[in-house]
């Protein structure tokens, strides 16, 4: 009896499952967004004057001119204040920005160690891939859990924006040690009917996470005290280690039978069944598996080249695409049709993904992978090139602005969706014994992105078209690269690269 079998004699979504995914979902995708999203708050900027007029903040009205002088002593090539900076503290309280003056030619500090997180993302991407398939999901996700908890504090004892920024580049690493294993074992606890809708369900957590920051960073004034708030909860959430266990596809993979038998039987015996009896004990499947295992293992991340070449390079582009449209700077990515550039980083963040839950949670999953993924990326560059030529006022002076502000949201939408199936389809595509090198190779792809998204952004500034036009061409290749790849909807995961190269076999005769 196979796995998927195995599951569907149990209860594909029984209690079993539902509380394993809970927990899961509850340390490792919740609270993940926090770290990331977090320098909206601990890096604001409020508020600010020069204090050359003796005056305080208070006694100057929201609309006076000598709010915000940093960015005029910019423009005029001054950006010292002998008399040093009086902020607001109405906002955001105390934050980096007010604490070390990163204002004027410092203020790139701040999106520098947002950068320097980002480049963690990646290194932690190929680390955590590796080890998570070396050493199985559940040891690497709470490892990751319990140091990044004590780096999130180190963070908020930083003496420095020197430390900050190194501090941020490790906490990237950590973020993938428990986010990508935790994607494989949701991906890999239900069979392929219930699969999507826990992987959506999943990303609705991360999602959520989002939606609980501002209410953390409003009840923390201060941007340690914020810190704290945010990395003490990874210090409790190892207490659950022995709630969750293994994951049992993984655990087939590497020749761990005994134990993948135990698992099923205790999910068994959550669902209501009061004899389970699972074993998996099919010989031939054994010792192909053990073989393959021992085999990849040694190759690293070599590996993924057997798996197709096409394939991997199909994947990474779409990702990339994803991750400078999806993920480029927690921004809105129509600029034309709303700009937060300056947004209030409470309502930045509540605007720009209300819905994005919506998306994760309506995704259209009927029609495939595939052909969702192709049609809501070419929607998406459709709607760029609507919000890029479409005048504010026609020839009859009618007003535009609905119809491009329609264009962006349906863009945002598109996205969005595209994105959630994106990250369900890299853990479906790859074998088992390969599954988290093959997302950690996507996940880099998508921090390439995130990293170019900025520039993107600057080059904007200086050609008012280029921005969005980047944006829609970027969806096109993705969009039909994605097509060439193997349909998933509905079958099981792959459990090594053989499974993979039969896919392709089975898509090429049909």
């Amino acid at each position: 009896m196979d796995l998927d079998h195995a599951l569907h004699s149990i209860g594909d979504h029984g209690r079993g499952q539902i509380l394993i995914f809970t927990i899961v979902c509850s340390i490792a995708q919740l609270p993940a967004s926090w770290h990331i999203f977090g320098i909206l708050f601990l890096g604001a900027t409020p508020e600010h004057l020069c204090n050359v007029l003796g005056n305080t903040l208070p006694a100057l009205p929201q609309s006076s001119p000598v709010l915000n002088t940093s960015k005029v002593a910019l423009r005029e090539g001054n950006g010292s204040c002998d008399g040093g900076w009086i902020y607001s503290q109405e906002t955001y309280g105390s934050t980096i920005v007010t604490e070390w003056d990163l204002l004027c030619d410092k203020a790139i500090l701040v999106q520098l160690s947002q950068t320097a997180m980002m480049i963690g993302v990646m290194v932690g991407s190929l680390t955590a891939g590796y080890l998570a398939d070396r050493f199985g999901r559940k040891d690497v996700m709470f490892i990751g859990l319990f140091f990044q908890g004590i780096a999130g504090i180190l963070q908020a004892l930083s003496p420095s924006i020197t430390v900050f920024i190194i501090v941020r580049f490790i906490m990237g690493i950590l973020d993938q040690m428990y986010e990508l294993p935790a994607y494989s074992m949701i991906s890999e606890l239900f069979t392929p009917r219930c699969r999507p809708y826990a992987f959506i369900c999943m990303l609705n957590f991360w999602a959520a996470g989002i939606f609980t920051l501002p209410g953390l960073a409003y009840f923390f004034q201060d941007w340690r005290h914020l810190q704290f708030g945010m990395s003490l909860p990874f210090l409790l959430f190892p207490t659950f280690y022995w709630l969750v266990p293994e994951s049992p596809r993984w655990l087939l993979s590497v020749g761990r039978f005994e134990e993948a038998s135990n698992i099923v039987n205790m999910i068994s015996r959550l669902n209501g069944q009061e004899s389970p009896n699972i074993v998996f004990l099919d010989r031939d499947v054994c010792q192909r598996l053990t073989e393959d295992s021992s085999d990849e293992e040694d190759g690293g991340y070599g590996s993924l080249t057997q798996t197709s070449g096409e394939m991997l390079l199909r994947t990474l582009s779409k990702e990339g695409g994803n991750g400078i449209l999806g993920r480029g700077d927690g921004r809105e990515t129509f600029h034309r049709a709303e700009d937060v550039s300056d947004a209030n980083s409470y309502r930045q963040l509540f605007s720009g993904y209300r819905m994005t839950i919506v998306s994760l949670s309506t995704a259209v999953l009927w029609f495939g992978r595939r052909w969702s993924i192709c049609v809501t990326l070419l929607t998406t560059c459709v709607a760029c090139v609507i919000v890029t030529f479409l005048p504010a006022f026609s020839e009859s002076e009618d007003d535009l602005t609905a119809a491009i502000v329609a264009a962006a949201t349906i863009g945002k939408f598109s996205v969005a969706i595209s994105y959630a199936i994106a990250c369900l389809y890299a853990t479906e595509v790859f074998p088992t014994i390969l599954r988290n090198k093959g997302i950690a190779f996507v996940s880099v792809s998508a921090r390439l992105g995130a990293l170019l998204a900025p520039f993107v952004l600057v080059l904007g500034d200086q050609h008012s078209n280029a921005r969005v036009i980047l944006f829609g061409l970027v969806t096109v290749i993705p969009g039909m690269l994605v097509l060439l790849l193997p349909e998933m909807k509905g079958r099981p995961q792959p459990q090594t690269i053989a499974d993979v190269e039969d896919l392709f076999e089975e898509d090429r005769a049909q």
